[in-house]
C-alpha cells in the first residue's frame, strides 16, 4: 500500500469513531430534551387544546379502577368539558409501558401515542388529531416521528437497552479503541520501515 493510501486510511480510521460517538451523544441529548418537552407522565395532567378553540382541554393519564390486573391504565383526553378519547393504556415500569406526548400543530394539539410492549407489532405507534368534531388517527407528521422515536428509545421495548449499555460503556470503549489503534497504527509503521529497510539494502 502506498504511504499517501496507508496514512488516509489511518485518519479515517481516527475520525470515524469520533463522528459515531458525537453523533449518537447529540441523538441522545435531544431525544432527552424531546421526552421532557412533550411527553405526559402518569398522574399528571397535560394542557392540550385539540379542537384549537383557544380554550385548553387536557390529557390523563391513571390506573384503571373498573380493572384488577397490574399496570392497567386510562388514557383520557378531553376538551371543551366533553370526553373526546378514552384508551387503554399499559404500566409494567418506569421504562416499560406505554407512552404518550403532545405536540401543538397550527394551534391545535395532536396525540402522540408510542404503545411499547402493549401492542403488536412491537414498537407500534399512534397519532389522534381533532377532524370533523371528533379525534381520528392521523397519519404522522416529521415532528411527530421525531417525538415518537424519543420516547421509543427510552422504553425497554424501543432502544432503551441499547442506549444504557451506549452510556455506561461509551467512554472506556472509545479509550480502548485509540489505545488499539494507536498500538496497530504504530505495528503496521514498524513493519512498513523494516520492509523498506530490508528492500534497500537488497537494492
Amino acid at each position: 500500500m502506498r504511504l499517501s493510501n496507508l496514512i488516509l486510511a489511518l485518519l479515517l480510521l481516527a475520525i470515524a469513531p469520533l463522528f459515531v460517538y458525537r453523533w449518537i451523544s447529540a441523538k441522545d441529548w435531544k431525544d432527552d430534551e424531546l421526552v421532557r418537552r412533550y411527553e405526559c407522565l402518569e398522574g399528571r395532567s397535560c394542557s392540550a387544546d385539540f379542537d384549537g378553540d383557544g380554550f385548553a382541554g387536557k390529557v390523563l393519564i391513571e390506573w384503571r379502577k373498573d380493572s384488577s390486573v397490574a399496570g392497567d391504565q386510562w388514557l383520557m383526553a378531553s376538551d371543551g368539558g366533553k370526553e373526546l378519547l378514552r384508551l387503554p393504556f399499559w404500566y409494567a415500569d418506569n421504562t416499560l409501558r406505554s407512552h404518550a406526548a403532545i405536540r401543538n400543530e397550527d394551534g391545535k394539539s395532536r396525540l402522540l401515542i408510542f404503545w411499547g410492549a402493549m401492542r403488536e407489532p412491537k414498537n407500534g405507534t399512534s397519532v389522534y388529531a381533532w377532524s370533523d368534531q371528533r379525534m381520528v388517527e392521523s397519519i404522522p407528521m416529521a415532528a411527530d416521528r421525531e417525538v415518537l422515536s424519543a420516547m421509543a428509545a427510552r422504553d425497554d421495548s424501543g432502544g432503551f437497552p441499547n442506549l444504557v449499555a451506549f452510556r455506561l460503556i461509551r467512554q472506556g470503549a472509545l479509550i480502548g479503541y485509540y489505545i488499539l489503534f494507536v498500538a496497530g497504527a504504530l505495528l503496521i509503521l514498524i513493519k512498513r520501515r523494516k520492509r523498506l529497510s530490508t528492500t534497500t539494502a537488497e537494492i
